[in-house]
């Protein structure tokens, strides 16, 4: 979020003075404001004063968060003023230095046009308030209708306020971080409890099954011709290729999320990152006698991502593409330039999904895995890298798809960064 300013007249100075007010901060919880009335209300009485403030700094006012509970405070909470009339409280903020005033009718900075002297607070004493990280809060102060020489002793307990208040602002922002990490502990959690489930579920499920293969393989060994070898082997590719598959994808899923893996953007040729794809899947692809037609408007176009993020993404489209296609039918695959952006195109004409399915393509649900059509195990958790992956990369993601037609995924890569004479 953007840091957020504004701007404050200080008396003396002919410029505005810009401070920053800061991002986003923890809400003042009601304990902390009760303290905080308690505290206002103890030093307006002793120092027998009509009005003691804890104001907030706003971008375009300057707000009254309490004010002193006594009758004849003319002052309200939510009272606002507006900035650049050079209050009190303006220069407080703009100068981070303590301000006495004993009598500002006769202050020449401060007698004429004076929007407190108009309302007949001519006495002032005031100390600003910020948060931890040296941020604007706003100010604590004691305001008097008459003329106050405010001793040291009500100097010191205004000093005394602040300490607490701001002592108080660091309290809250501890806690607010603590909640923080406490919530990404929780998020850690539930991630390594996904984590232990799939490989509980998936991996464990699929070399349980190679296991049984083996085991009849070996029991009845010399009954098997060589075509029913040939089944049993083929089966045992499938289901070691998928566990390969999950596990490479469980092995990135949980590096991007405790890790918090960051993008290494670079200008690699996806072309060449397709073809070698292809060559990776050239087994599967011919044991299910698929015809893949590519189509590329060159045979080297750069895009400008994370190249091993984006081969992630690619290989579980192109493995889905493949899983879910039968025997003997097309994947197409495009890549082409439209209005400058980079389109890759991985279309195939399997099974196809309905909209509701699209809708629910990129959440993982634990007994809700797909089959392909030989047969071949589908996890889900590959779609939920390509998600992410393709977010980090900011790559636009669009799904199309027909029940027993196909599916179509389209990338649209944006605007290369430049290189320089060099290709750096």
């Amino acid at each position: 979020m953007a840091t957020r300013y504004s701007k404050v007249k200080v008396r003396g100075e002919n410029d505005l003075k810009q401070v920053e007010i800061g991002t986003l901060k923890p809400k003042i919880v009601k304990v902390i404001t009760n303290k905080w009335q308690a505290l206002i209300d103890t030093a307006a009485n002793i120092c027998n004063v009509p009005s003691g403030l804890i104001t907030q700094l706003k971008e375009e006012h300057l707000e009254v968060f309490l004010n002193s509970s006594n009758e004849d405070n003319p002052i309200k909470a939510t009272d606002t003023f507006e900035l650049g009339f050079g209050h009190y409280c303006e220069k407080v903020i703009g100068s981070q230095k303590e301000l006495v005033i004993h009598n500002a009718t006769q202050d020449p900075v401060w007698r004429n046009e004076d929007p407190e002297v108009k309302v007949e607070m001519i006495s002032y004493l005031g100390v600003p308030l910020n948060w931890p990280d040296g941020e604007v809060f706003g100010t604590v102060c004691l305001l008097d209708n008459k003329e106050n020489s405010f001793n040291s002793n009500f100097i010191s307990l205004v000093r005394q306020l602040k300490e607490h208040i701001e002592t108080d602002l660091k309290l809250l922002i501890a806690n607010y971080e603590l909640k923080a990490k406490n919530k990404n502990i929780e998020n850690l959690n539930q991630i390594n409890n996904k984590f232990i489930s799939i490989i509980s579920h998936d991996v464990r499920g699929s070399i349980s099954s190679i296991e049984q293969l083996l085991n009849i393989m070996l029991c009845n060994f010399a009954a098997y011709n060589e075509v029913r070898m040939k089944q049993f082997l083929k089966s045992i590719s499938r289901t070691s290729s998928s566990v390969l598959l999950t596990l490479e994808n469980l092995l990135s899923w949980k590096k991007i999320d405790l890790l918090e893996l960051k993008t290494n953007k670079t200008h690699f040729n996806i072309v060449k990152t397709i073809k070698d794809l292809l060559v990776y899947f050239n087994l599967s692809i011919a044991l299910k006698q698929l015809k893949v037609t590519e189509s590329y408007e060159s045979k080297e176009i750069l895009v400008y991502a994370d190249q091993e993020m984006i081969c992630t993404s690619l290989r579980n489209i192109l493995s889905n593409a493949i899983k879910f296609t039968k025997s003997e039918k097309d994947i197409y695959i495009r890549v082409y330039n439209n209005n400058n952006l980079i389109v890759v195109e991985i279309e195939d004409t399997g099974i196809g999904m309905s909209q509701n399915q699209i809708e629910h393509l990129f959440k993982y649900k634990i007994n809700h895995q797909k089959t392909g059509t030989e047969g071949e195990k589908s996890t889900g958790i590959g779609l939920l890298l390509v998600k992410e992956f393709l977010i980090k990369n900011e790559v636009q993601l669009s799904v199309e798809s027909i029940i027993n037609a196909g599916t179509k995924f389209k990338l649209n890569f944006t605007a290369n960064k430049p290189m320089n004479k060099k290709g750096l």
